[in-house]
This record gives structure tokens, sequence and C-alpha cells, in this order.
């Protein structure tokens, strides 16, 4: 999938923020309001079959102290398998386990639980999603 088949979270209150990709790698970051909780999010509809397979994986790395939720539906179910994990300051694979027919939706956004002085911009990167 590319940039143009994930679209901002009208339902997550997204501050301004950048959604792009550099030489095949998604890059997401918005600047840190000091004065209050703030995030920013991206979702895409695959609608693609998965009972053959067991993880979703993401390659991963970001700015420290950047958090990241990832939501997923399957068979027309939301769950929140990330809940504003830290992300690694190197690249990293992580596994989120899956079950059922249909990826019908993935959600991955980055912020913070509360108002926090640093960072100064939030930033994840992710190299490849996969199912395995």
């Amino acid at each position: 999938m590319t940039t143009g088949t994930w679209l901002p979270c009208h339902w997550c209150g997204n501050v301004d923020g950048r959604f792009e990709t550099h030489d095949g790698v998604l890059e997401m970051s918005y600047k840190n309001n000091l004065e209050k909780r703030d995030g920013f999010a991206y979702f895409s509809r695959p609608d693609v079959l998965i009972s053959n397979y067991k993880e979703l994986l993401l390659r991963l790395k970001g700015e420290s102290g950047t958090l990241l939720t990832v939501e997923i539906v399957v068979d027309g179910n939301r769950s929140r398998p990330l809940n504003y994990q830290p992300v690694p300051a190197d690249w990293d694979i992580w596994a989120i386990p899956i079950q059922g027919n249909v990826l019908n939706e993935i959600l991955i956004g980055i912020g913070e639980l509360e108002p926090v002085l640093a960072p100064l911009e939030y930033h994840l990167s992710i190299d490849w999603i996969a199912l395995r």
C-alpha cells in the first residue's frame, strides 16, 4: 500500500502533522504542543484475507518519547493491541497476534497520554507492514 491508501483519522482529534514516505519508509510526525495533550493518527482499510496468517508485523523506529497506538478491525470487530507503547530508537520488528478472516482496517497513531515537555517533535518511521 502507499500513503494514498491511508486517510487521516477524523475521530482522533489530529493535530497538524506530516504523513509521507521517504525512500519507501513511512514517516509520521508532529510538533509537540506543550499546552495540551495531542495526537496524530491515520488509518487504512485494506480488506485483506488473513485466515492463513497469525501475526501482523511492523518494522519500526521513532523518536524517544513517541508513543504508538495501533487499532485493527478484523471481521468488523475493533481492538487496540498496542496502546501508547514507547517506540524503539533503533529498527525493531513488532508482532501483533491476529485471527479471523478479513483485516478490515489498520489505524496507526502517535501521541501522548498527557501534556509533556519532551520531545519537541513526535516521530515514527515504519519500514514495512506484513502478515506472517
